[in-house]
């Protein structure tokens, strides 16, 4: 019980320091999308910091809620075309939500960059973002998986 409690928390680690890097990079990279904050540089990498650690842990809780349903720690191991695109109403889902409230709230505005789906009136940008990340997180934790396993023999 201990080896496996130790190696979740291993998984779950490696999950959120995958995901971590391209999270950071696609909230960089969006800001053109969003209307100007009207902050110093410093200001914005710290904004996109933070919204990066969120995005890593919507990925973590998403490897969670996976592995609930499923019964299966490795079920990121196995991205069928059905699991895809159960991830895919997930970050439907996640991104409407998550941008609706911010919008409401004020906490941020799109610019004109920013194409909008209408039947959700969000961004298409963040929602592509909470489709692509995890699935990317979770090839990646796969690659590494195998090559640790390799050497681990």
């Amino acid at each position: 019980m201990l080896q496996l409690q130790s190696s979740l928390k291993k998984l779950l680690l490696l999950i959120f320091g995958i995901a971590f890097p391209p999270s950071f990079v696609w909230e960089m990279l969006q800001m053109v999308a969003y209307a100007p904050f009207g902050q110093s540089a410093l200001q914005r990498w710290l904004f996109c910091g933070l919204a990066a650690i969120a995005d890593a842990l919507y990925i973590t809780v998403l490897y969670w809620i996976g592995r609930y349903l499923t019964h299966n720690a490795d079920w990121i191991f196995d991205l069928t075309g059905k699991r895809i695109f159960w991830i895919a109403i997930a970050g439907v889902i996640s991104a409407t939500f998550t941008e609706r409230t911010a919008l409401a709230l004020g906490l941020w505005q799109y610019s004109d960059a920013m194409i909008q789906v209408p039947i959700l009136q969000v961004g298409i940008i963040p929602i592509l973002q909470f489709f692509v990340l995890p699935i990317v997180t979770f090839w990646f934790v796969k690659r590494l998986s195998k090559q640790q396993t390799k050497l681990d023999l």
